[in-house]
């Protein structure tokens, strides 16, 4: 049989520091292995991306690292028949359609509500990605969700999601929006840093306090979260090493015959000084 040597990574965007960071640690480590890397942004919805998909096969691509949970479908379908090895990142799924490296993104915003909850904080909002074909988001709302509840909080529809994909502009009309009809808010979590650094500069602006007027909660722990003023408390996993433990995955799968198996990498809560206690009202 011929073989192409070349592999795809399938992920939404190359606009978010954490996805580049993925992206670098599985190239390098296919590069070491004799595999080219095909790059294919497909935008959040995984939920069709067929099309896209299947020329990246149909090219050559023996095998494919995706970035979440593959809700098209027909890709699946396709993928199955023709016995392309796949690895999903980012999120470890309970659906086993297919293997998965990642972390769980619902224990990881629970590890942050539950922080805030011990802050004294009783008013939340959350800033979302979009959520639609994008399992990660729709991990995190229902934790924020569930978590709050599970403390006696009530959210009030304080929610804001992001229809495009981690834009600073939505964030910042989030936030405005936020404190012009629900001033009572302390805690902002945001799903990205890029949001949180948005919020925080924003805030600041304002005239507002960080984190005695109000607290702020990243996620994927970028390199600027930490010189942030304040540094901002986000969730933190390796990111690189998710891209090199993908990459192995599927070099065995194509060197060696191996099964792919799913492994779940920790996440941890990093806190800094964009949160606090809650203000005494």
């Amino acid at each position: 049989m011929q073989r192409s040597n070349i592999v795809g990574a399938v992920f939404p965007t190359i606009a978010y520091g954490f996805y580049a960071q993925l992206v670098n640690g599985f190239q390098r480590r296919m590069n070491e292995g004799g595999y080219m890397t095909f790059q294919l942004t497909v935008d959040f919805d995984n939920s069709d991306i067929y099309d896209s998909v299947r020329r990246l096969v149909e090219r050559g691509a023996e095998a494919l690292m995706i970035v979440g949970l593959v809700e098209d479908r027909r890709l699946v379908e396709y993928l199955k028949a023709n016995n392309v090895p796949v690895i999903c990142t980012y999120s470890v799924l309970k659906d086993d359609t297919f293997p998965s490296i990642g972390i769980d993104n619902f224990a990881a915003t629970a590890q942050i509500v539950e922080y805030l909850v011990q802050l004294g904080h009783r008013e939340f909002a959350m800033l979302s990605g979009p959520s639609k074909g994008n399992d990660r988001q729709q991990s995190r709302i229902r934790s924020f969700t569930e978590t709050l509840l599970k403390n006696g909080v009530e959210i009030n529809d304080r929610i804001y999601e992001d229809p495009h994909g981690y834009s600073v502009d939505f964030a910042l009309r989030a936030f405005r929006s936020i404190r012009e009809s629900q001033p009572e808010v302390t805690a902002i979590v945001c799903n990205s840093d890029a949001y949180a650094m948005a919020v925080a500069m924003e805030a600041r602006r304002m005239g507002l306090r960080i984190p005695e007027d109000i607290s702020i909660t990243g996620f994927d722990d970028q390199d600027f979260a930490a010189i942030m003023d304040p540094p901002i408390t986000t969730i933190s996993f390796p990111s690189v090493a998710m891209g090199t433990m993908a990459a192995d995955a599927l070099l065995g799968a194509l060197v060696s015959e191996q099964p792919i198996i799913s492994r779940q990498l920790e996440s941890r809560l990093v806190v800094r000084g964009s949160t606090g206690l809650a203000p005494k009202l």
